[in-house]
């Protein structure tokens, strides 16, 4: 009886056993223990190593099964293993592959934030807890259909995780690849980080890359704008394709109208396609409208295809959370807003700064500085990038500088700080982040 119960542990003991893929990752020429290698098997289970080089991984595969195994670590040349479980080594080193990557400084400049010989950098954004992402990617991808042509999307992608310990001066990075095309971060859902891919997205959260499905991603992410607490957002229900949208001020009690914005001389002429519709296409959508509840006229502007003529642009007016008050600038009626957190209205204003003249063509777009709560906005002029301080008391702008480089790209404001993307024209370089200190 004791001999069997002691086969029995025996039997657990190897079967726990057989149900784990484990091992250490060191340093091959110093073999000190790697903090933060990802582990990642072909059926989609990984795991980083821990402060001794240690990790685990569940797999219920027995020891006689094919497997494969990839380590990948920033710094170092990535390992893969393709074999029988059995064969799975106790003790993997690394080798350094230290020419990949250059540090994190920022300085007054314009100063390389990243730059790396092995990777572009395609998108970056900061996490809540302030670690800079940058979206890294091998080459770009050719587009092959005509859907496709006003899309940058990026092959071999991965986010790239900074944290920079200022007290020691010093680095860690962490790499976790995008299983598929990538074409930016989403960066309108506040406090996650998101990655728009080719036909999915993407969501890091507690050191993995989560899928998320359409269902999630349309009813409870896109409608979101910004917190105002614990249980109230604001919510849009903004359409590039159509000419008006509302912001909703939306909490458990339900959702109510805090801005409603329209073009209506494009509003006009969309409604006007359902009149050059043939007699067919008009039951069609007046029957669409009966299934539906949606106007037929709306209906027939998108059987025309009249959100891809010329006639069509979306509407940019921006809303902001700026401390205790919201703000809405709509760049359509050359008016911005200021509204109570409850919704009530305190005052409108007159804004002209898209309206400059002799500063070139305006880049359509308000950056906000989430520490200080600045607003600044932007020209091109012979592809030169001239900022703009947005000044909010007096509802005037203030010229500050032109960006040192030309061209630049993904322009974002932080920490007093001005960052975009950037490749020397006829330079063997890849595209590398930059920054240039605000001048006051």
């Amino acid at each position: 009886m004791k001999g069997c119960a002691i086969y029995f542990l025996f039997f657990v003991l190897a079967v726990s056993s057989s149900a784990q893929i484990k091992g250490r990752v060191y340093n091959n020429t110093q073999s000190f223990p790697i903090e933060g290698a990802w582990i990642v098997l072909d059926n989609g289970r990984s795991a980083f190593s821990d402060s001794k080089g240690e990790f685990v991984i569940q797999d219920s595969r027995g020891f006689d099964e094919r497997l494969q195994v990839q380590i990948i670590m920033v710094g170092y040349v990535s390992w893969s293993f393709v074999g029988q479980k059995s064969d799975f080594p106790d003790n993997i080193s690394l080798q350094e592959n230290n020419e990949s990557l250059s540090p994190l400084e920022i300085v007054e400049g314009p100063a390389v934030v990243f730059g790396s010989d092995q990777w572009n950098v395609g998108d970056f954004t900061w996490d809540k807890n302030g670690d800079l992402l940058l979206m890294v990617y091998a080459a770009e991808e050719r587009w092959k259909r005509q859907e496709d042509a006003k899309r940058t999307l990026f092959n071999g992608a991965g986010i790239l995780r900074v944290v920079q310990d200022s007290a020691l001066r010093h680095q860690q990075y962490r790499l976790y690849p995008i299983p598929e095309l990538a074409e930016s971060f989403y960066d309108q859902f506040p406090g996650e980080v998101i990655v728009k891919g080719y036909n999915r997205h993407f969501m890091l959260r507690d050191d993995q890359l989560y899928f998320v499905p359409d269902s999630v991603m349309k009813r409870q992410i896109e409608p979101v704008v910004d917190t105002l607490s614990n249980s109230e957002f604001v919510m849009t229900d903004f359409q590039s394709t159509y000419p008006a949208f509302d912001y909703y001020l939306a909490s458990n009690k339900g959702w109510r109208s805090l801005y409603h914005i329209e073009d209506e001389k494009e509003m006009e002429l969309f409604r006007s396609e359902y009149k050059y519709l043939g007699p067919r296409e008009k039951v069609e959508a007046y029957q669409f409208q009966l299934d539906t509840g949606i106007d037929k006229e709306i209906v027939a502007a998108y059987m025309r295809g009249f959100p891809n003529s010329q006639y069509h642009s979306p509407i940019y007016a921006p809303l902001m959370v700026m401390g205790d008050t919201v703000l809405v600038l709509d760049h359509l009626h050359n008016k911005g807003f200021r509204f109570l957190k409850n919704g009530s209205p305190l005052d409108q204003f007159p804004i002209e700064y898209h309206q400059l003249k002799g500063y070139g063509k305006w880049m359509g777009k308000v950056w906000r500085d989430v520490k200080s709560h600045s607003l600044y906005t932007a020209y091109k002029k012979n592809g030169r990038v001239i900022i703009f301080l947005i000044q909010q008391k007096s509802n005037a702008q203030k010229e500050l500088q032109t960006l040192e480089h030309p061209f630049v790209e993904r322009i974002r404001v932080r920490d007093d700080q001005i960052f975009y993307i950037y490749r020397p024209f006829e330079s063997s370089q890849k595209r590398y982040l930059y920054s240039e200190k605000i001048k006051s």
